[in-house]
């Protein structure tokens, strides 16, 4: 109960720093020092969540920030939150395999869990606008449109991807 107790406090104190704050860098370190406590100490990802929003308002080329988003909204079972900050980071990495497959892992969430199947469908155009014939994201697509009973372009997507590689699986 003590220990509790303290823990709360150092998060009041570290809150009402990164309140006074002038400068962004230590508002910043200090709000990351909060959302280390919710989220490693107290393994309270829903609040370590809250506190890394406000770190990635000031900052969103902050990758920690992201990194940390993308952990605790795993955790709490938050996929809006999730597919945001996966798409966050494929904003932000210059390496094109990783932004693919970090829009496709968005798109997947989005689908699967938000059955948000026309923002998916973007997330895995926009892989595919990277490299037209990434066989992840012609595959993605295809199983996408057949869910949403879309068949024309299901053919479509799926003759793209035998005209890729004829001898393809497309598991």
């Amino acid at each position: 109960r003590d220990a509790d107790a303290a823990v709360r406090a150092r998060i009041d104190l570290f809150t009402l720093a990164a309140q006074a704050a002038t400068e962004t860098p230590r508002k910043i370190a200090l709000l990351e020092k909060v959302a280390s406590i919710w989220e490693e100490e107290l393994g309270q990802s829903e609040r370590a969540l809250e506190v890394l929003e406000q770190i990635h308002a000031l900052d969103a080329a902050r990758r920690t920030t992201i990194l940390g988003l993308q952990r605790n909204a795993l955790r709490a079972n938050d996929h809006r939150r999730l597919s945001r900050a996966l798409v966050a980071e494929a904003d932000l990495t210059d390496d094109t395999v990783l932004a693919r497959r970090l829009l496709i892992a968005a798109a997947d969430v989005l689908s699967e869990r938000l059955n948000d199947r026309d923002r998916a469908l973007e997330l895995i155009d926009r892989a595919l606008a990277i490299l037209p014939s990434d066989p992840d994201g012609l595959r993605a697509r295809f199983r996408l449109l057949v869910r949403a009973g879309r068949h024309e372009p299901a053919r479509q997507a799926l003759l793209g991807l035998i005209r890729r590689d004829p001898g393809n699986s497309f598991g």
